[in-house]
């Protein structure tokens, strides 16, 4: 499992991955958990 972080002055958030087999696997879970997380928020 891995984490991905954003922090700005005014918006802060932490998304985790799904379980990989690889740690370059489970990164890239997260950030495509990060990406859908954030479109979310620019929709509202």
């Amino acid at each position: 499992v891995s984490e991905v972080r954003v922090k700005c002055p005014d918006f802060a958030m932490s998304i985790t991955g799904d379980p990989c087999p690889t740690p370059h696997d489970a990164r890239c879970s997260a950030a495509a958990n990060m990406i859908l997380e954030l479109g979310k928020k620019a929709e509202e």
